[in-house]
């Protein structure tokens, strides 16, 4: 599998307009990077760039994880690693329409308050998956023994022989 670039989202990053502009920014460093660019977007909320004049993907794992899918199967590979995570005990919840959600995606509000509505619910991962084709997916992964476990288990999912 090939690495998915992680990049930094500084804990003022809101849900509009600088969520669009590093969608962008990470696109294109994608597409110059390796040519093309994969359907999934990965950042690290609440992390300042180590230089703040360049869009530039971490060299390391983060303490949290931040993931927009824009693939069904994408997600499917994404749902598919969590559910290792729950099995392995981790705290994990998805909005559904049936039940109310532990965590509220307010869109006027930053990215950096669905990690606190995760720490106050004593959460590992949320999910909110896109209702059809069109829809972006969000996925978020707290705490840096959630996000190597993922990043394992993403891996492993992501395999040829495993698909």
């Amino acid at each position: 599998m090939k690495t998915i670039s992680v990049f930094p989202l500084a804990a003022s990053t809101d849900w509009v307009d600088d969520l669009e502009n590093a969608l962008d920014a990470s696109m294109q460093t994608q597409r110059a990077i390796r040519g093309e660019f994969y359907p999934l977007f990965a950042f690290s909320p609440m992390t300042e760039p180590a230089n703040p004049d360049a869009w530039e993907p971490l060299g390391y794992l983060p303490q949290d994880l931040f993931l927009i899918s824009i693939e069904r199967s994408w997600d499917k590979k994404i749902l598919r690693a969590l559910a290792q995570l729950e099995r392995e005990g981790m705290a994990v919840a998805h909005a559904t329409a049936a039940a109310a959600p532990l965590v509220i995606i307010d869109e006027a509000g930053l990215i950096a308050d669905v990690y606190d509505q995760m720490a106050a619910a004593e959460l590992t991962v949320f999910t909110k998956t896109g209702d059809d084709v069109d829809s972006m997916s969000f996925f978020f992964i707290r705490g840096e023994a959630a996000v190597r476990a993922f990043d394992r288990e993403l891996r492993f999912f992501s395999r040829p022989d495993v698909g």
